[in-house]
């Protein structure tokens, strides 16, 4: 052996002999988990194709007391959209497709505006077509199964947000478009088409895509959320079956990882397409095909997490340093971001800092919440109030004056929770007939007191926006109404939130924002609805019978 490669290999074999001292950050993300009957995360890191680290804690399945392994199959949420493109790519270099075709030509159904849109402003989320699961969820119909048909009416119906490549805006509804188109071009589904020519050639045997339920997985990790201190198991969303849907595998994306870095089953160019051909790129991000492409540190990142209801995965590649990251969690709560710094600043050369004073599982107290004792309205100060309530199984404060909602945090004194995030704790007191009737608020010498009322006062302000409005492009109503000094939205759902004023007529919602209109003699007759990833939705206020 000559004295260069004898070389090469000494430090090689001491780096990968050493590497485990590089992720002590890591482990103790882990050992938060560990001894506690909790769901939790897998995690595998890479360098040079070979495993460096590879580690799990917490449960797949809280009712069956199963352990997380490397067999747990884990719902991939929007890491799922690089397997999208990939299928698309496939079929180009494959000669029965071009990226520069336009959706009309595969979706003849949708107007006019489709023909100016090409399947490459689908890849890179610069079509500006709205996307279906913001318009869900303004609707209250975030948990429904909507039809390809509904999908496509509701397309039909809207007209864009901005014009091809004028852009960058994430949208799952191009990914459901580039399914349809898969499936319409190949003759199969896509996920028939993924497995045969992606998962199947390169041993990804335990990675598919699924339509809810998703019951009938082998080795399935439950999503869970944590609600009044107890894990509930979700029901992710998984209609956008081309932007979320895929479950896999630490050992399968593994092999994914593998082949990004090395090209050997798929090939030069169709990664140069993947990883680098066409891309969108503004000042903050570069997209290119189901991916992104971050500067982290003084490297490059290519990377796309997921977050549906219980599942945060994450996939990145840093190609410098031929370094490759997985994790796949099963808890809602789970800090992603903390994990990927903890598994790769240190082995990326950089000194390693916590991101956030919370890392891993919270210890919980050793009782439920008593949500009544707390809820109400307070009083503080002269005309300020704030509204606590029970908010998806956790103590949320509302400050009424901003949208703010701060979920509270429980700790082991009675009685006594923290702002999560901040240094501001609270100390509820006063329990009389099992509500409490002062809050103490802490903030560092700074004390602030608040009181218990029945009622806030009425702002007659508020009664012009009272009625039922309907939109033509979504079919369905939403209406508002007055109650102790606020103004309620009710979905279509039957879901009611109140809503905080901004400006004259201007309303901010946890789903976006709402601008009332009115007519020359100042009735308000509609209002126009926008959130980011959906602008511009006409509400026209109906008549009372």
């Amino acid at each position: 052996m000559n004295k260069s490669l004898w070389m090469a290999t000494l430090l090689a074999s001491s780096f990968f002999a050493h590497a485990q001292d590089y992720f002590a950050p890591l482990d103790s993300i882990v050992k938060t988990y560990e001894g506690k009957d909790v769901p939790g995360f897998s995690v595998r890191i890479l360098k040079d194709g070979k495993t460096l680290y590879n580690n799990h804690v917490g449960y797949a399945n809280l009712e069956k007391h199963t352990k997380i392994t490397d067999e747990s199959v884990f719902n991939l949420g929007s890491t799922s959209k690089q397997f999208t493109a990939a299928c698309i790519v496939l079929l180009h270099q494959q000669g029965k497709l071009n990226l520069n075709d336009n959706l009309r030509k595969y979706i003849p159904e949708f107007p006019a505006y489709a023909e100016k849109i090409t399947l490459l402003n689908l890849l890179t989320h610069t079509s500006g077509l709205k996307d279906y699961l913001i318009l869900a969820t303004i609707q209250g119909d975030e948990n429904e199964e909507y039809t390809n048909a509904q999908i496509k009416e509701m397309m039909v119906a809207l007209q864009p947000d901005f014009a091809p490549g004028e852009k960058w805006n994430y949208c799952n509804t191009g990914y459901w478009c580039l399914a349809q188109i898969v499936e319409k071009v190949s003759g199969k589904s896509i996920g028939e088409f993924a497995r045969k020519n992606i998962f199947k050639p390169l041993g990804m045997k335990n990675t598919a895509y699924y339509l809810r339920p998703a019951n009938d997985i082998k080795n399935k990790a439950i999503g869970y959320e944590k609600n009044n201190n107890v894990y509930t198991p979700t029901n992710p969303d998984e209609r956008a079956i081309a932007g979320a849907g895929v479950y896999s595998t630490l050992g399968d994306l593994e092999k994914w990882l593998v082949e990004m870095q090395t090209h050997r089953v798929f090939g030069d160019a169709f990664w140069k397409s993947m990883t680098e051909d066409d891309a969108y790129k503004n000042e903050s991000l570069t997209y290119t095909k189901g991916l992104f492409i971050y500067p982290y540190r003084t490297k490059t990142m290519i990377n796309h997490g997921g977050d549906v209801s219980g599942y945060h995965p994450f996939l990145g590649y840093f190609p410098e340093d031929k370094v490759g990251l997985i994790i796949l969690t099963n808890d809602d709560n789970f800090k992603r971001n903390d994990a990927i710094i903890a598994s790769v600043d240190n082995l990326l050369g950089f000194k390693y800092r916590y991101p956030s004073k919370t890392i891993g599982v919270a210890p919980a107290p050793a009782t439920k919440i008593d949500f009544a004792a707390y809820s109400g309205k307070y009083k503080v100060g002269e005309d300020q109030y704030v509204l606590i309530e029970e908010t998806a199984g956790k103590l949320v404060l509302n400050y009424l004056a901003e949208a703010v909602h701060a979920p509270l945090s429980p700790t082991s004194e009675p009685n006594r929770f923290v702002i999560e995030d901040t240094p501001i704790s609270m100390v509820f007191t006063d329990i009389k007939d099992g509500k409490a009737q002062k809050i103490k608020s802490t903030e560092g010498e700074e004390i602030t007191e608040l009181s218990r009322v029945e009622q806030m006062p009425e702002n007659p302000a508020y009664k012009v926006y009272e009625g039922s409005y309907h939109c033509t492009g979504i079919k369905k109503n939403i209406t508002f109404f007055t109650a102790e000094g606020l103004l309620y939205i009710k979905l279509t759902n039957g879901k009611t939130d109140w809503i905080v004023q901004e400006e004259e007529d201007s309303f901010g919602t946890r789903y976006g924002k709402i601008s009332f209109k009115r007519d020359t003699t100042g009735n308000v007759t509609g209002f126009t609805y926008n959130h980011e990833r959906a602008k511009n939705l006409e509400f026209i206020k109906q008549k009372s019978e």
